[in-house]
């Protein structure tokens, strides 16, 4: 997998993230982008129309916006970054239905239909703290809100109509504090500690567009269409928390072995 030696041979990605720092100077930037439906195609046809469809994914919206700092707290001492980023989609899905139309039933060409909302969030905070010109403390901290009020996609869909979703929420969140020594001239010596985890969150009866939890509204599959009905069966909370540390000691001789090695 071309890992280098400071990652174990555990199965999976690798991802090696590098945070902004801040400086003695401030610096800022921003950004947003934004969609809508005129920006849209569709693929529509007639074939899909006798299946009863009437329109694909459409789009209500699309917004991505994204802003950070960094500079100086103590010039030469204290310094600090931070960013956030919020992203917030609003879109239909094939079939996805809000009700029955006015026929009454399900399935059919005149169903009303439902979107789909996710937002996104993530903040950055990183702080760097140098007491003495050979260390330097280091502290970040990224949270991520995840809110999906219609459930997780691919479920909201046109066998599961607006009234059988559920509010799904995942919130997770990194911490981290390092130590950066320069030993000598070719010592260099860290530690680091960390923690991140998350809380993913499922609740049928905390949904403001499906059907009430309530006695005499259980699950229901009809097993000849596929097409399922009242309180979603999913009621769950998923917790997760991983805790690390880890430390490394490198050292650069001048010239061994006829080059320049890091060991």
């Amino acid at each position: 997998n071309n890992y280098s030696a400071e990652f174990s041979n555990a199965a999976g990605g690798v991802i090696n993230l590098v945070t902004k720092s801040g400086s003695n100077q401030f610096h800022s930037t921003s950004m947003a982008s934004f969609e809508r439906p005129e920006l849209q195609s569709s693929n529509l046809s007639e074939s899909l129309r006798r299946q009863g469809l009437s329109n694909t994914e459409p789009l209500r919206y699309l917004y991505d916006m994204s802003a950070d700092l960094g500079g100086r707290l103590i010039r030469d001492k204290l310094w600090f970054y931070g960013a956030f980023v919020q992203q917030d989609r609003v879109a239909g899905a094939v079939g996805f239905a809000s009700g029955p139309g006015a026929d009454g039933k399900y399935l059919t060409e005149d169903d009303p239909l439902a979107d789909i909302r996710t937002r996104m969030r993530y903040g950055a905070v990183k702080l760097s703290y140098q007491p003495t010109r050979r260390n330097r403390l280091i502290f970040a901290w990224q949270p991520t809100e995840k809110y999906q009020p219609q459930g997780i996609p691919p479920e909201p869909n046109r066998f599961r109509p607006l009234e059988s979703t559920q509010d799904y929420r995942l919130l997770s969140s990194m911490y981290k504090g390092e130590l950066q020594s320069t030993l000598t001239n070719r010592m260099v010596f860290n530690v680091v500690a960390g923690y991140g985890g998350f809380l993913g969150d499922w609740a049928p009866w905390r949904s403001k567009f499906a059907g009430p939890v309530v006695p005499g509204n259980p699950p229901r599959l009809d097993r000849e269409t596929g097409l399922n009905l009242g309180t979603n069966p999913r009621d769950e909370i998923e917790h997760r928390d991983k805790w690390q540390m880890d430390s490394g000691l490198s050292f650069f001789p001048e010239r061994v072995l006829g080059g320049k090695h890091e060991l």
